[in-house]
């Protein structure tokens, strides 16, 4: 941004002979790939509707409200008052820039925006250089921007089932090893602080994993 403002003030002083400030838009957007995640990049090449560049913008952005609805959810903050931004009858491209300016706000006041910081920018640029040009219609947009919404929250589903199942494999083998007499007590201390990440009042499914990846136990030890 600071660059983008550099060159207009030199534009502006016509210190920049033969510049075109036309060209500043024509971004190659392959170049943005990498500060996406690649399971979203994988999804958008599985589904043919994402060849378009305004869709995957707005699923970005979806996506990004996503994670704020997340942290209020846990939080116990009700009915995810994200969501409140969101004209469901549709929504113009400038109520979607007005969006856009909130959610990186909202997400450093959940401390999520360090997460997230690549994937507002690979948005802004995908959504900036598309917004002359826009052909989506309002309905369309938020159906897009539902959809990385809901994305994302069906990958958050999978992998708190995937952690559920990691802590209920871990029980057995530290069961198993409690019968053949080992001392567990370090692992049980840590599968009960797992235990209360997941199952508890105030979840934390990212901190569960990591304790429960602390839990090595050679399968060997534990074959029934």
């Amino acid at each position: 941004l600071q660059l983008n403002l550099l060159l207009l003030f030199l534009k502006n002083l016509n210190l920049l002979e033969g510049f075109n400030m036309l060209n500043t838009t024509q971004i190659d957007l392959s170049s943005v790939q990498n500060m996406i995640p690649e399971q979203i990049l994988q999804y958008w090449n599985n589904v043919e509707i994402y060849e378009d560049d305004q869709k995957k913008s707005l699923f970005l952005l979806g996506y990004m409200i996503g994670e704020v609805g997340i942290s209020q959810s846990s939080q116990e903050i009700k009915n995810k008052p994200i969501l409140n931004k969101i004209n469901f009858q549709g929504m113009s491209t400038e109520k979607l820039v007005r969006l856009a300016n909130e959610v990186p706000e909202k997400l450093k006041q959940y401390g999520k925006l360090n997460y997230n910081e690549n994937i507002n920018t690979a948005f802004r640029i995908i959504f900036e250089s598309n917004l002359r040009n826009w052909k989506l219609s309002n309905q369309e947009n938020v159906f897009y921007v539902l959809s990385g919404y809901s994305y994302l929250n069906y990958i958050l589903w999978k992998n708190k089932k995937k952690i559920k199942e990691l802590f209920i494999k871990k029980s057995e083998q530290i069961n198993k090893l409690k019968e053949d007499n080992v001392n567990v007590e370090n692992y049980e201390k840590l599968l009960s602080e797992a235990k209360d990440l997941i199952f508890g009042k105030f979840k934390d499914y990212k901190k569960a994993k990591e304790l429960l990846a602390k839990i090595y136990v050679d399968e060997k030890e534990v074959e029934i």
